[in-house]
């Protein structure tokens, strides 16, 4: 079995991802915070509401930095048209997070408890990467993914929150009795459709028959796959798979298969 670096160089190899931060550490924790205060977007957020629920505000990912214990984010606000208009611009490296939307996307490799790993096939409909294979995920949600901090009066915004949506809206499954030990893996950038990903991974204590059948009863988690959550297997996968895997996916997976 080859080493987790010759992996990384095989896999990601000629793919359009960059890896921002590595979470690999177990004790890794994400905080993220506003760049300014949550008025602003409060502001924003009713702003885009009486545009309609098709364009809510999103999380854009204005700077990060990890440190030793964490993985620390600075947000801002953004709109999914405002990805569309920017994500075809050609910017240096240096100055995406300054010139470009960057919703901050998030995803979650989700393990079954018969040992499955849970891959969709995309459909042709969505927006983006028709018929190529992902895990669960969708953007961060400055209406929802948001706690009030109890000690310092403001709102701070939560990517966790916005895995365990995607995960409960997107699988049908309810994350407060399921849904264990999530932890970040790898925030990866998309470097054809400009925008950062926050991936995670999560153990989900239900059979993976039992959260097929529960993500059916949704129109979004349709064509799921059940891959066994053993390394040589999901290694294995991504080798051959590598071109049809959506570039954040396949880092999500990457940086899963020391949690196997």
């Amino acid at each position: 079995m080859p080493s987790f670096q010759e992996l990384q160089k095989t896999l990601l190899e000629d793919v359009p991802v960059e890896i921002l931060a590595e979470c690999s550490d177990s004790s890794v924790a994400v905080l993220a915070t506003f760049a300014d205060t949550f008025e602003a977007h409060s502001q924003f957020t009713q702003d885009q509401a009486r545009e309609g629920l098709s364009n809510p505000p999103l999380m854009r990912l204005l700077g990060f930095e990890r440190t030793q214990e964490n993985l620390r984010l600075t947000i801002g606000a953004t709109t999914y048209p405002e990805f569309v208009k920017t994500r075809q611009l050609q910017v240096e490296k240096h100055e995406r997070l300054l010139r470009l939307a960057n919703p901050l996307g998030v995803c979650c490799v989700c393990l079954s408890a018969d040992g499955k790993l849970l891959i969709e096939k995309r459909g042709h409909t969505v927006g983006l990467y028709k018929g190529g294979f992902h895990v669960v995920g969708g953007y961060a949600d400055l209406t929802h993914d948001v706690e009030l901090d109890q000690h310092t009066g403001h709102w701070e915004p939560r990517p966790d929150f916005a895995i365990l949506r995607e995960i409960r809206e997107e699988m049908n499954i309810p994350t407060n009795l399921s849904v264990h030990n999530l932890r970040p893996t790898v925030l990866a950038y998309d470097t054809t459709n400009q925008h950062p990903e926050l991936c995670f991974f999560a153990t989900i204590n239900l059979h993976s028959r039992e959260i097929v059948d529960l993500a059916r009863q949704t129109a979004e988690f349709q064509n799921i796959n059940l891959l066994d959550a053993e390394v040589e297997c999901v290694s294995e996968f991504l080798k051959v798979n590598r071109a049809k895997v959506v570039p954040t996916g396949l880092a999500a997976m990457l940086y899963s298969l020391h949690l196997l």
